[in-house]
């Protein structure tokens, strides 16, 4: 969208007209303008404007300390679909209770639902930034990259189990990793090591009995 879209506005009619009439619909980013006009440094700030979330930024094109308004560049950003994105992670964060990871390409955190700290390797804080290859043991690392990359390449949901020492101790995992655009995931892991545990018994039950048969 250019910002004359954004703005509802005519593009020609708006050129050359003082900025409170051009922004005169829009008091918000008029006054992140005029406030930010006065600063020396390029400002930035997120505004709702006609329905739309929209990333603003104003730098300073003109030389010296007293550039006037036409020596400044106002650029706009639709950021709408991302905000949205970020309000619906949100919302599905909230009402789950498994592991809850969005990871990219390169197997790096990019976002942590707080809903099972106890059962990551590290500290939320910790981990956001780094990869997984940072984290995670090798071996490990290297088949949760596989998986993402088939995730990605084929746009279908990969299912697997996996064991872990986590910060709540030894555990088993059970994951489905989902594409979440082009270069992201979804992972989501559930904690399955009370029903392995009770499987092993079992098996072993079972060998016993048939040992003694």
């Amino acid at each position: 969208r250019s910002a004359a879209e954004l703005l509802k506005v005519d593009q020609h009619a708006a050129l050359g007209m003082p900025l409170a009439q051009a922004l005169a619909q829009q008091p918000a980013l008029l006054g992140f303008c005029q406030s930010a006009h006065s600063a020396q440094e390029e400002s930035h700030a997120q505004l709702a404007v006609n329905q739309r979330y929209v990333e603003v930024s104003l730098r300073r094109v003109g030389e010296g300390q007293q550039a006037a308004a036409a020596n400044s560049l106002l650029l706009l950003h639709d950021i709408t679909e991302r905000y949205s994105r970020e309000e619906e992670l949100s919302a599905l964060f909230a009402a789950m209770t498994d592991v809850v990871l969005v990871l990219d390409r390169e197997g790096r955190y990019v976002k942590i639902a707080p809903t099972q700290p106890s059962l990551l390797v590290r500290p939320p804080d910790d981990l956001l930034g780094k990869t997984i290859h940072e984290v995670l043991p090798p071996d490990l690392a290297l088949e949760m990259n596989n998986y993402i990359t088939h995730a990605l390449e084929t746009g279908e949901t990969v299912k697997t189990e996996y064991f872990l020492e986590v910060n709540a101790g030894p555990c088993w995992f059970s994951a489905a990793i989902s594409p979440f655009g082009k270069d992201q995931v979804f992972w989501v892991a559930r904690d399955i090591t009370e029903s392995r545990k009770t499987l092993e018994e079992l098996q072993k039950a079972k060998d016993s009995l048939e040992k003694t048969n």
